[in-house]
């Protein structure tokens, strides 16, 4: 496929690789391309991911930011959202639709009524993040970005969890507070050995330690 041409390659998050490698990209990245030429590829990353000098030196790409999502971008996407929201309960069409379109022209509300808020919306990322806490937590969206974490944080591990989980399940018991010390330490674990993965037995090893 690769001599063909006919593949796409896709390198996602630069900024997340470890900086030896980050470091070796451009040259290595160059010569796949050099091999290659009829290969179309994508390479994403933070601004910080990759040095300008460097990024310069991938001269067949073409370098682009990704711009903001426009105010319309951002109705149509909490539309769309809300619509997918209440069709996962397995409403019918016309249900979904009457509820979704209440939800929908309720935030939107909020985020036109709010700078800071409306900044944050244009951020697909976020714009999921302020979809996920209006409607879990159906109060005022935060306006700094700290706190809005923390609240989408209190609903993954509350809210999300007692909806994924049995009632009686083991991880019910444990409040967003005690969820968010445990995972804390295994964060922090991991970033201290600076891997992005672990192997479940040692992830169920440490929680019970921690526990």
């Amino acid at each position: 496929a690769l001599k063909r041409g006919t593949a796409l390659l896709l390198v996602d998050g630069l900024d997340e690789a470890r900086s030896e490698v980050a470091v070796a990209f451009p040259a290595e990245f160059t010569q796949i391309l050099a091999a290659y030429p009829r290969v179309r590829a994508l390479v994403t990353t933070r601004p910080a991911g990759i040095q300008s000098d460097g990024a310069a030196t991938i001269a067949q790409c073409i370098h682009m930011r990704l711009a903001s999502m426009t105010l319309g971008e951002v109705s149509s996407f909490i539309d769309k959202w809300c619509l997918a929201a209440e069709l996962s309960l397995h409403k019918s069409q016309a249900q979904a639709e009457n509820e979704a379109r209440a939800s929908a022209d309720d935030l939107k509300e909020r985020v036109r009524s709010s700078s800071a808020i409306e900044k944050l919306a244009r951020t697909p990322l976020l714009c999921s993040v302020i979809c996920i806490v209006h409607r879990f937590l159906g109060q005022k969206i935060p306006e700094r970005r700290v706190v809005l974490y923390e609240a989408i944080t209190n609903v993954l591990l509350y809210e999300w969890d007692r909806a994924k989980f049995p009632e009686g399940a083991a991880v019910t018991k444990l409040d967003a507070h005690a969820k968010r010390a445990l995972l804390a330490h295994l964060a922090h674990k991991m970033h201290r050995a600076r891997v992005t993965e672990l192997p479940l037995d040692g992830v169920i090893k440490h929680f019970a330690a921690y526990l």
